[in-house]
This record gives structure tokens, C-alpha cells and sequence, in this order.
């Protein structure tokens, strides 16, 4: 096993520990609605922004930093975030998912309605872990401030929810251009939020918190077009998801072919590797991360 295979068992083992921990049981009454939140969090999810958030706690100088409360918390919350995002966007009326992590989509399980209120629910854990964190690491009101304000952009009209309406309108008429915004509002945001949300936790200085947030941003967007290369190249048994059905959406490969997207991922990944140069070795773990994105098969 490598070392970046024993980080990321250990990352996936910590949030694992603080989800099961944190999420409302079962039997708790809306018993519906907190089946749903468990179905649609814990199960075969990657657990790579969490790990990027892991990493990022290591190269900013916390050796174990998979062992203290406020990476733990801010991990697991953006893990609640990541899962709400998905919910949402595999419903009959986006994208019209069956499969996720390699089962029923959380909706063809629990009904539209109940998937919906999981997902609300999923969205306000979320937040109130983000603040959490905030606390667990004593950061001061401002720096709080700006951790529930940086939490709230990524998933509002300039983040996520932009980037899937973006997604919506924009079929049949994408160009690169709004692709890749698409991607960068969908998926790299939440990239961003890993490490710039680590950064404030750690009191960051400007220098590292601008080189991070560039690292983020092109791992981010590189994470996505492998995603589109794998609905065109990989199996529904690898994937965990259905394949083959973005050839309607914005996506590089049907925009400019495989081989090219291949070229964009690697160098998007390289510049982001030589972003972290401030960080020396203590960026091990994130530039491994990135070299797992490009080799990734699910």
C-alpha cells in the first residue's frame, strides 16, 4: 500500500467515524427523512474533498490533523454538502439518475419528496458543522464570519446551484467557454471550499491561501473532465453510476474529443502541482491527490 492509499483509508475511516457519528439515527423521528440523509452519505463515496481538506491541514503544518475535531467536523460537514448536491442533481427533474455509488439513486428509494427533504436537511447539517469547525478551532468572529460566508457561496447562484442551472439551460448550446464554467460552479467550488475552508481553520497567510485556492480551482475543474471521460470511456461496474449519458450535456470530450481532454487534465493538474511550490514537501499528500485524479477509473 502506498502512502497516499494509507491517507486516504485513514481520511475516509475519520469522516466515515464523524458522519456516523453526527448524522440524526435512523430511528429518530422524521425516521423517512434520516434514512434518506444516511442512505445518501455514507456508503462507497470517494471521500476526495474531504482528503483534500486532510492534506491541506498537513501542508499547512498540522502533522495528524485526520485526529483533531475542527478538520473532522469541517470535513464531515463537506461531505453533508457534497451529498446534498448529489441528491439534488440526480432527480428525474435534472438529471434524471438510477444509479449513484453503485446503487439506487436516493430518490427511486425514498420517492422524489423525501429524497428533496433529505437533501434540505443534508444542506443545513452542513452548515451547522461548518460553524462547528469554525468554533472547534477557535478562529475569532470575523474569521468564523468568513468561513459560513465562503460555505454559503459555494453553494449559492455563483456556486453550485449556478453551475447545475447553468447545466440545465445550456444543453445542445455549450462551447468550452461555458463548460468550463459549469464545471468550475458544479464540482470545482466545492474543490475550492476543502481547502480554502482549511486555510481560514488554520489562520492560513495570504500567500498560502492564494496558492491553495489555485491548487483547488485547477484539481477541481481536472476532476470534472475526468468525469466526462469516464462517462465516455469507462463501465457502469467501475463507475459506480450510469455512463453514456452526457453526450447531451456541456462536456470536453464532446467538445473536443478525448485525447485533447486527456492534454487539458494533465496540464490543469501540473499547474496546480507547481502552484503548491511555497508548500515544499509538506504538499506531498496534495500533489499525490492530483496525480490520483488523473489516474482515476471511478
Amino acid at each position: 500500500m502506498t502512502d497516499l492509499e494509507r491517507f486516504l483509508e485513514a481520511s475516509r475511516a475519520s469522516v466515515d467515524a464523524a458522519l456516523g457519528a453526527t448524522l440524526p439515527s435512523e430511528t429518530e423521528p422524521p425516521e423517512v427523512v434520516h434514512r434518506a440523509m444516511r442512505y445518501a452519505v455514507l456508503g462507497a463515496g470517494k471521500r476526495i474533498r474531504p482528503a483534500l481538506a486532510f492534506a491541506t491541514g498537513r501542508a499547512l503544518g498540522v502533522r495528524t490533523p485526520m485526529t483533531e475535531r475542527r478538520f473532522t467536523t469541517f470535513a464531515a460537514a463537506i461531505e453533508c454538502i457534497h451529498a446534498c448536491s448529489l441528491v439534488l442533481d440526480d432527480l428525474p427533474c435534472m438529471d434524471d439518475a438510477t444509479l449513484r455509488r453503485g446503487r439506487d439513486t436516493c430518490h427511486r428509494v425514498f420517492g422524489e419528496a423525501h429524497a428533496i427533504l433529505a437533501a434540505d436537511a443534508l444542506l443545513m447539517l452542513g452548515f451547522d458543522l461548518v460553524a462547528q469547525a469554525g468554533d472547534a478551532a477557535a478562529i475569532g468572529r470575523r474569521d468564523l464570519v468568513e468561513l459560513i460566508r465562503l460555505a454559503a457561496q459555494t453553494v449559492g447562484s455563483s456556486g453550485m446551484i449556478g453551475g447545475q442551472s447553468l447545466d440545465l439551460v445550456t444543453r445542445g448550446a455549450a462551447d468550452l467557454g461555458s463548460t468550463e464554467r459549469i464545471h468550475r460552479q458544479k464540482t470545482g467550488v466545492l474543490f475550492q471550499f476543502a481547502t480554502r475552508g482549511t486555510a481560514i481553520l488554520c489562520k492560513a497567510n495570504d500567500a498560502e491561501t492564494a496558492a491553495l485556492s489555485a491548487y483547488a480551482k485547477n484539481v477541481g475543474l481536472a476532476f470534472q473532465i475526468t468525469d466526462d471521460l469516464l462517462d465516455f470511456e469507462g463501465t457502469t461496474a467501475k463507475t459506480g453510476k450510469d455512463v453514456g449519458r452526457d453526450a447531451a450535456k456541456p462536456n470536453f470530450v464532446a467538445l473536443c474529443g478525448a485525447a485533447q481532454a486527456h492534454a487539458i487534465v494533465h496540464e490543469l493538474l501540473s499547474t496546480a502541482k507547481a502552484s503548491l511550490a511555497i508548500f515544499d514537501s509538506r504538499a506531498r499528500m496534495l500533489h499525490d491527490i492530483a496525480d490520483r485524479v488523473e489516474a482515476r477509473e471511478s
